[in-house]
């Protein structure tokens, strides 16, 4: 009562207990607390083992209800008369703090805190403070403990009127940010007269930095090789939401990228500093979060020690980190002396700055020389080392984490956590803004859930099915567009949803889940004790999870490698992501997709006027060129019935385009109910030689012509893509084309893209065979390889519908239609599901469809004429065209000769394709001189003239994709070819952990073997040390599959493959393609060198044999290599039964069967 006789209302001192884990003796004494708003409140400390490791707080029930009072570890200031534990001791065969002993004595500290006094409190003496009950706090206190976020009032039962009580405030907690923070509340109690000064420190820093979402988790690890610990590392940093970790000792190097691949996933973004010098072991990296941009500024290796400086931003903050790793054997004092240097230049960076690493100092060690020196060297630079737990199993302090001394960019407590290796992980929260929670708006179809027959229900009651008396394609196009889209929106609507992209481990179940919560349950115990036997259970348990994760991941990606068998582009895709990591938008830098859209259409449209510009200021006479006309002319197409329809539909891929009103594979599930519209929309087309507009827009992606070209416009190509429906018109109308060339106007012989049993590898084998034998007598042979500017994008189309009716005959209503689809065509740039505008295209045809291949090839077909008035031979596979003379250098004059018709030859080509508004790319044309070293050392040829460049001869060129050398040796080619196979078996090896046996051989399928099999035909009669190269590829990729040893045999599991060694894979090829070509199943070209074996005016059994010609030849180096003595050879040497097979398929079954019996000796 006060002096007016009104109750005192003002709170009396809070009495507060504070509940510790010491576990064994209970240790407490009043003492006093200050705080900014707080007036000093009395209150106990109480020691309760059985409470010391939960990790929620501590409530009680009094009669307004539940109330608990939260307070962070290690966030109090504590002052006058308390001060902190120095730190659990350390049980050296764990490596993990043990709980301490009971309260140690004053007696045997210093003499200076002699005075100081230590009082136990026993078990009724506790019992008996308890029982005084709760005392209050001032509402100011109230007020701020509860900003602070270290307050929390649970509700009150009584009713809302209860709640305006005073909050009774009863035990405290030590409340954790982690389960493993508790090891660290251990507090030394003792009481004295006067304040210590020693032991304060600004309390409203530390209750203000409380770990928020705002701030990031940093850790540090020394992984001792991360190639077998990628599971548990992101398994690790998903779990613990760990934003920035610093790894050491990684062991990685350049060609890791499958490794490096599997750590940029999942939300996460990896980058790797391998040693620099030879040494094995060692580097630096650091993982972080894809939101934030992290740049290598400097990486180096001292004598003494490793580094890597990062910068890593956000929106508007960066912030500074190094990597160090100091080998344990360096030198401590070079060590010292090196890395004050560095120092020097580094704590002057204005960003905030972490130094984390592992330096292989025992700081724990308080009398250790070397930690001392290096104490006094962070002190020098004003910088601090925070981890005060032993990071290493071997119980020291090896790995740390510095900062400047003046900062506050450590929050909270730092702490040890998973073991990885001998070292543990160690982690703390750091002042620096997490990335914000980023959404994305996603819009989707349930397309799976549609009821096909509800679909094809809809459908056939609809508009577009029910009136068949459509005479407009324009409207019954728009009506099958129409009608189409509004059935999908009501079986599968479009929906959007805001989904927030959050990391997530796909091959994550529920067996791994399980187990690591018995993980987590034994790291608890193992806290709880400190005992070794449970740790010793906890790392095996650790162990056993770590295996879960790795069989469960390589199941998860050996089932997708099984499913994607069939689909050699979702294999590839699946690979490149495996090997790669996430795709990557090659793209220039954008804010805007539509405003690049638009860019990228207006550079495409640009650059083919810059083109036309540049022909047209070119002056030329073209050569003579006449073509007679074919006697049957193309006047119209003949419809096509429902059932022609439906044929070239389910024989179409899958792919669709976004201009499509359903899927493919949903119109191939509908076919019976579409089949007769969109007949109807074919005959209509051809009957009234007319194109809709929809029909003729295409979508545009812009692709990068190569991987790791810089990113400006020039280096895109446009790639076209059609509706569905204009595709089907198109087949249709090219089977009838097609029907029409072979019968009437037959395609150059020797233009090899685009066409039915056509190849790179017949176009390369026909070149080959020719200068192979040219070689043979003797003779030197002059190739140039042209290249032209944007042959498809710059076609005239007046003079394309020329060539079309004079050369080809196509007349009437079918030249109609091909005008229909060449006028008006538009293009749209795809960027990011975001499009541009329409842009008008005057010339060219897409590259993306089904006819403009062919039209290009009617449009050059001329040309050939050109060259044949010039040069006996030459060939082309689409816009690549092959020049080639051969000559025999007897003397200056025949090369002269040689050389001068080889340049009139490419004058005429050039002046034919500049008036039929086509360009040469003079600089990017190739020459290259063939002959044995004998002969070229008699010739000196310095260059040729190719319109206003002068192209020099080169000792290799790339030939569709194979190597020609100027001996024709192929040895580099061979080269190429295991260069790309090792590498893609390096690839495989890197994640066969993934594979079985089975997914192991489609990859290598996929990945090495097609390489060596791709122009194999080339290679017959190498010399054998060449061949040997190429099956040391195949014998590795055996050992791949089976995971045989090294020095082991591998016949046996060459054998149980049922592969054929390289050289008769050779034979194989070679003999199928002989085959194929005696079956008019070939090109004709090639069944030109096939010629019946006869004896003239005698009739020999041989002649019924099938037997072939086998021309002679003069050299086993030239001649017997080339095709045309080499194929016959070959087909002469097999058994009549197999060169009579019915077909392919029984043929290549009894040639496999036959040269596998010979390779392996089992006749």
């Amino acid at each position: 009562m006060n002096s007016t006789g009104e109750r005192d209302r003002r709170p009396t001192p809070a009495l507060v207990w504070v509940w510790l884990h010491d576990g064994r003796t209970l240790n407490t004494a009043p003492v006093s607390f200050q705080a900014a708003g707080l007036d000093r409140p009395s209150f106990h400390f109480r020691r309760l083992s059985s409470f010391g490791l939960r990790r929620r707080p501590i409530s009680s029930w009094h009669k307004h209800g539940y109330v608990c009072f939260l307070l962070p570890s290690l966030d109090l200031t504590i002052c006058q008369d308390v001060e902190r534990n120095p730190g659990p001791l350390t049980h050296h065969s764990t490596g993990r703090a043990n709980p301490p002993p009971s309260a140690i004595s004053l007696a045997d500290k210093p003499s200076s805190q002699a005075q100081i006094a230590t009082k136990f409190y026993s078990r009724t003496d506790l019992l008996r403070l308890r029982s005084s009950g709760p005392s209050y706090l001032y509402q100011s206190s109230l007020c701020l403990l509860q900003a602070l976020g270290i307050f929390k009032y649970r509700g009150c039962r009584a009713g809302k009127a209860d709640k305006a009580r005073k909050h009774a405030v009863h035990n405290i907690l030590p409340i954790s940010s982690s389960r493993r923070d508790c090891r660290s509340l251990n507090i030394q109690l003792v009481t004295s007269n006067g304040v210590n000064p020693s032991v304060l420190k600004p309390l409203r820093s530390l209750l203000s930095s409380s770990l928020s979402s705002n701030n990031l988790r940093f850790a540090i690890c020394n992984a001792r090789s991360i190639r077998n610990k990628v599971e548990t590392i992101i398994d690790h940093a998903v779990g613990n939401d760990i934003g920035i970790c610093i790894f050491t000792e990684t062991w990685l190097n350049d060609l890791d990228s499958v490794c490096i691949a599997d750590l940029s996933r999942h939300g996460y973004l990896f980058k790797s500093f391998p040693r620099q010098s030879n040494r094995s072991g060692g580097g630096t990296g650091i993982l972080f979060r894809d939101s934030f941009d992290a740049t290598l500024l400097d990486g180096k290796e001292h004598n003494s020690f490793e580094f890597s400086e990062w910068i890593l931003k956000t929106t508007n903050r960066s912030i500074r980190i190094v990597a160090v790793y100091r080998p344990p054997n360096s030198s401590a004092s070079v060590f010292l002396d090196e890395f004050s240097s560095y120092l020097e230049n580094i704590v002057m960076c204005p960003e905030p700055l972490i130094i984390a690493g592992d330096f292989n100092f025992h700081m724990d060690l308080v009398h250790s020389n070397c930690a001392i020196r290096f104490k006094e060297l962070l002190e020098t630079f004003s910088l601090s080392q925070h981890v005060t737990m032993s990071t290493h199993i071997s119980g020291h302090i090896l790995d740390l984490i510095i900062t400047r001394s003046t900062s506050d960019l450590i929050l909270g407590p730092i702490n040890v956590t998973l073991p990885i290796s001998d070292h543990f992980f160690v982690e703390c929260f750091i002042r620096f803004p997490s990335s914000s929670i980023s959404t994305k708006s996603v819009s989707y179809r349930r397309l799976k859930n549609i009821d096909i027959d509800a679909f094809k229900s809809d459908i056939t009651s609809s508009v577009l099915c029910s009136d068949t008396h459509w005479s407009n394609l324009g409207d019954l196009s728009k009506q099958y567009s129409s009608t189409l889209t509004e059935i999908l929106d009501k079986h599968a609507p479009i929906k959007t949803k805001t989904l927030v992209t959050r990391a997530k481990i796909p091959w994550f179940n529920a067996d791994v889940l399980q187990f690591k919560r018995i993980r987590r349950k034994a790291e608890r115990k193992a806290l709880k004790s400190g005992l070794s036997s449970d740790w010793l259970a906890y790392r095996k348990i650790c162990n056993r999870y770590s295996a879960l994760l790795k069989s469960t991941r390589a199941s998860y990606y050996s089932d997708l490698i099984g499913q994607c068998a069939g689909d050699s582009g979702k294999l590839f895709k699946l690979v490149s992501f495996l090997c790669k990591g996430p795709n990557v938008n090659d793209l220039p830098p954008h804010d805007d997709p539509v405003l690049l859209a638009n860019k990228f259409g207006e550079f495409f449209v640009k650059k083919i006027e810059l083109i036309k510009d540049s022909i047209s200021d070119i002056e030329v006479n073209p050569p003579y060129s006449d073509t007679a006309a074919p006697a049957v002319e193309l006047d119209s197409f003949s419809p096509l019935s429902v059932e022609d329809v439906c044929n070239i539909i389910s024989t179409s891929s899958n792919a669709s385009c976004s201009l499509d009103p359903i899927p493919t594979w949903l119109v191939k599930s509908c076919l019976d109910v579409l089949a007769p519209s969109i007949t109807r929309m074919v005959n209509l087309s051809i009957r009234h030689a007319y194109v809709p507009d929809d029909w003729k827009t295409a979508i545009v992606k812009p692709l990068l012509k190569k991987p790791g070209l810089e990113l400006t416009y020039k280096n895109f190509r446009p790639v076209s893509n059609l509706t569905f429906i204009s595709k089907i018109v198109e087949k249709a109308v090219l089977s009838q084309l097609f029907k029409h060339c072979e019968y009437n106007a037959p395609l150059p012989k020797l233009q090899s893209g685009f066409r039915r049993f056509h190849s790179t590898e017949t176009a390369l084998l026909k070149v080959q065979s020719d200068i192979l034998m040219s070689m043979d007598h003797q003779e030197i042979t002059l190739l140039v390889l042209l290249d032209l500017s944007a042959a498809f994008d710059t076609i005239d189309h007046q003079i394309l519908l020329n060539v079309l009716e004079s050369d080809f005959g196509i007349i009437g209503s079918a030249h109609k239609w091909f005008a229909s689809y060449l006028s008006g065509r538009k293009q749209r740039v795809l960027i990011n599901d975001r499009t541009s505008d329409d842009f008008h295209l005057n010339c060219g045809v897409p590259q993306g469809s089904c006819m403009g291949p062919i039209l290009f090839i009617l449009y050059i077909s001329r040309l050939y004429h050109v060259i044949a008035n010039h040069l006996p031979s030459a060939h082309g596979y689409a816009d690549d065209t092959q020049l080639y003379l051969s000559f025999r250098p007897n003397d200056i004059s025949s090369q002269d000769h040689a050389i001068a018709a080889l340049e009139a030859c490419i004058s005429d080509v050039r002046s034919w394709l500049i008036y039929n508004r086509l360009l040469i790319n003079d600089s990017k044309t190739e020459f290259l001189v063939v002959g044995s070293r004998h002969q070229l050392s008699k010739i000196a040829i310095d260059s040729i003239t190719v319109g206003n460049s002068t192209i020099q001869p080169l000792n290799s060129v790339r030939n569709l994709g194979s190597w020609f050398d100027s001996n024709m040796s192929m040895s580099i080619h061979i080269g190429k070819i295991c260069s790309k196979a090792f590498h893609g078996l390096y690839k495989i090896r890197q994640i066969r952990k993934f594979l079985s046996p089975e997914s192991t051989k489609t990859l290598v399928h996929a990945f090495v073997t097609s390489h060596l099999d791709y122009c194999n035909s080339l290679l017959f009669g190498v010399p054998k040390y060449q061949t040997e190269r190429l099956q040391k590829v195949l014998n590795a990729a055996a050992r791949l599959i089976f995971r045989i040893p090294k020095f082991h045999h591998i016949s046996s599991a060459l054998y149980n493959l049922h592969w054929l060694p390289v050289a008769y894979r050779v034979h194989f090829k070679l003999l199928l393609l002989i085959y194929k070509a005696l079956n008019n199943q070939g090109p004709l070209y090639i069944k030109e060198y096939l010629q019946p074996h006869s004896v003239k005016g005698h009739q020999l059994r041989s002649c019924d044999q099938g037997l072939l010609k086998v021309p002679r030849t003069n050299f086993k180096t030239f001649g017997d290599r080339a095709f045309a003595r080499s194929g016959p050879f070959l087909w002469n040497e097999l058994p009549l039964e197999i060169r009579n097979s019915p077909s392919v398929t029984i043929f290549k079954s009894k040639l496999k069967t036959h040269l596998f019996k010979l390779a392996y000796s089992l006749f």
